[in-house]
């Protein structure tokens, strides 16, 4: 998957989703209130209605919201409590499950936005990039029952406003660079062993160390 970083508004992003995060059902976070505005109110709404359960990881995905430029706006309820580590990362776990069987390809994701106690903007970004690739990984070819191939292919993170663009993209860089790591790892560890022997080991070394020159 590629990440991109992105100083956006999400009310005119063109985009085949943007995710916004709600918090306790109805309070909404500086995303939610701008594409509250645009729609002249219709976010406000929707949430009335009570669709959206205020339980962290809930989502609720909605289309044509009058206003809005992208396509679709993906609801990701962050829960009433403070926001815990784990917490984030269910958020965008339910973020993925609720878009990997749908059509849509690119993402503009405002779950960045969010404060974490304890933790600053790099962890949030870091956790995104790290948490999504961790969803999507794919068994190799030996599963006879691989997961459905997803459409998406983009990320757009929304730009933390602690952060500037060069030193965000670095992190980003950097959490790809450890998820590159972690998949060729569980690749590995996925094999038979009649395939994982120790000379594919050494060549598979091999092969890492002449793609990055060490």
């Amino acid at each position: 998957m590629e990440f991109t970083l992105k100083v956006a508004h999400p009310a005119s992003t063109k985009t085949a989703c943007v995710v916004v995060p709600v918090t306790g059902g109805r309070c909404l976070t500086p995303a939610a209130q701008a594409l509250d505005q645009a729609s002249e109110g219709q976010l406000t709404q929707i949430l009335k209605r009570g669709d959206l359960a205020a339980e962290a990881g809930k989502t609720l995905l909605l289309s044509g919201l009058q206003g809005v430029t992208a396509s679709r706006v993906l609801l990701v309820e962050t829960g009433s409590d403070p926001l815990k580590d784990s917490t984030y990362r269910t958020l965008v776990c339910s973020m993925e499950q609720a878009l990997a069987n749908t059509a849509v390809k690119e993402v503009l994701c405002t779950l960045t936005e969010l404060d974490m106690a304890g933790r600053d903007s790099v962890w949030v970004l870091e956790q995104t990039v790290l948490t999504l690739r961790e969803q999507r990984y794919r068994i190799p070819k030996q599963t006879q029952t691989p997961k459905p191939s997803s459409h998406w292919q983009k990320t757009v993170l929304l730009l933390p406003s602690s952060l500037s663009l060069k030193k965000a993209q670095g992190f980003v860089e950097h959490a790809q660079a450890v998820a590159n790591g972690t998949d060729l790892t569980r690749d590995l560890g996925n094999l038979p062993p009649n395939l994982c022997t120790p000379t594919h080991l050494a060549e598979t070394a091999q092969a890492v160390g002449k793609d990055w020159g060490l």
